[in-house]
C-alpha cells in the first residue's frame, strides 16, 4: 500500500525522506499536559494528543509526496466547565 499511494516511482526520493518543515503554533498552547505523539503505521497517520486547561486536543497529519498534499485534522473535546 505505501508504495502504491505514497511513493513516486519516477523520483529518486525515498518515502521516509523529509521534503520540508512545517511549524504550527496555536496561541495559548505553550503549557500543555498529558502530551503524547505517535504514528499509526497501518494508516500512515502521525498524531499528537495533549490537554490545555482540561480541554483535550488531537492533531493528525498525513502527507503524500506523489499527490503533493499534506492533510491535517484538528479535534477538540471541551471540558464540562468550558
Amino acid at each position: 500500500m505505501p508504495t502504491k499511494y505514497f511513493a513516486d516511482p519516477n523520483t529518486q526520493s525515498q518515502p521516509y525522506q523529509l521534503v520540508g518543515d512545517l511549524n504550527v503554533h496555536l496561541d495559548g498552547h505553550d503549557n500543555v499536559d498529558d502530551y503524547k505523539r505517535g504514528l499509526d503505521m497501518s494508516k500512515g497517520i502521525a498524531f499528537v494528543e495533549y490537554s490545555v486547561d482540561g480541554c483535550e486536543y488531537r492533531r493528525e497529519v498525513c502527507a503524500s509526496y506523489i499527490h503533493k498534499v499534506i492533510a491535517f485534522s484538528y479535534d477538540l473535546r471541551l471540558n464540562n466547565d468550558a
